[in-house]
């Protein structure tokens, strides 16, 4: 019978095989060819994209500092980044394409702003300096401080407990 899988594995350590070819691993500085590959397909999906799209902000007409907005949902109900599809088949790329289209970073920030009113959300909105955003943002700060407060406090009783009061007994029968 053959070596068992343990001695081949010792004998191939002992002779130096690693299990690949040395010659075919790409050094640390250099690229492998799928990353150049991808990183090439990533780019020319990108222009293709742009160009299908128009190339312009639906909202403003601005050129500078494009973004992919989903505008449907996709059919089966999942998310994910637009630029996602751009690795992935010509045909489900042009499918996201049509669910999507550009808009500068102001307009999407725009959006997204207004999506949350002032002084709502959880914290209100992000940077906003008026009274109700601060007043939010305020209370906000304070809960998580006291709630830090008493987690901190209660890891400090339970590291002075003894351990017999930490640990349930089960040999104790009701």
């Amino acid at each position: 019978m053959g070596a068992s899988t343990g001695d081949q594995a010792s004998a191939n350590a002992a002779s130096g095989y690693a299990g690949r070819c040395e010659t075919t691993q790409p050094s640390p500085n250099e690229e492998s060819y799928q990353t150049v590959y991808m990183r090439q397909r990533y780019a020319q999906r990108h222009a293709e994209a742009l160009k299908i799209l128009g190339g312009r902000c639906s909202n403003c007409g601005a050129t500078e500092h494009l973004e992919f907005q989903r505008v449907l949902p996709r059919p089966d109900g999942r998310k994910g980044a637009v630029t996602r599809f751009f690795n992935a088949s010509r045909e489900n790329f042009l499918a996201e394409l049509t669910r999507s289209i550009l808009v500068c970073h102001g307009c999407r920030l725009a959006a997204i702003s207004a999506r949350v009113p002032h002084g709502g959300g959880l914290t209100g909105k992000r940077n906003c300096p008026c009274e109700p955003c601060r007043k939010r943002k305020r209370q906000y700060m304070r809960r998580r401080e006291i709630d830090r407060a008493i987690a901190q406090e209660l890891l400090a009783i339970q590291l002075r407990m003894p351990e017999s009061y930490t640990t349930v007994d089960r040999d104790v029968e009701n």
